[in-house]
């Protein structure tokens, strides 16, 4: 039998791991931030389509949400980076030898880059340092993504999430 309190723990757990709030994970999976905290809460369940996505976003099978045990070793399975870990870390070692400092640390210092699948979600501080990212750099982060994976067939977009941590009672 499916434990839906014991889902809702092991998707709020995986999505505190990956420092995302509820919006953030609800925009990724398109739905409200009311969905993602009613799982958590293990008042429902997500669809099955939304459990695949969840599995793909934490790196797990649909399994893995609907039998985990709770004595499982969790260990920290993430395909989602950030501007400390893979290709992001590099695109950001690149654009930084490309402007100037303060320019990099005004606009380039506190972003994120979410990868789901073939799509980089990128992110700045607040909403108009996100659409400025856009406007003046996309075309370079997009050109430093392509000479460090070659071809690239990551798709890039831009969106700013303020977000909440956490709508739990």
């Amino acid at each position: 039998m499916i434990n839906i309190k014991r889902v809702g723990e092991i998707i709020a757990r995986n999505r505190k791991e990956l420092s995302m709030t509820q919006t953030q994970l609800g925009e990724v999976l398109k739905v409200s931030h009311q969905a993602v905290s009613k799982w958590e809460r293990g008042e429902c369940l997500p669809d099955i389509d939304i459990l695949v996505q969840l599995s793909n976003i934490f790196n797990n099978t649909v399994d893995y949400f609907l039998t985990q045990e709770e004595n499982d070793d969790h260990t920290t399975r993430t395909n989602i980076l950030n501007n400390k870990d893979g290709i992001w870390k590099s695109v950001l070692e690149k654009i930084k030898d490309q402007i100037s400092q303060p320019s990099f640390d005004r606009w380039f210092t506190s972003t994120t880059a979410i990868q789901i699948d073939n799509i980089l979600i990128i992110s700045g501080q607040d909403q108009f340092t996100t659409d400025w990212l856009y406007q003046r750099y996309s075309h370079m982060i997009s050109k430093t993504i392509d000479e460090i994976r070659g071809a690239s067939d990551l798709e890039v977009t831009f969106r700013f999430s303020k977000g909440i941590e956490n709508t739990e009672p």
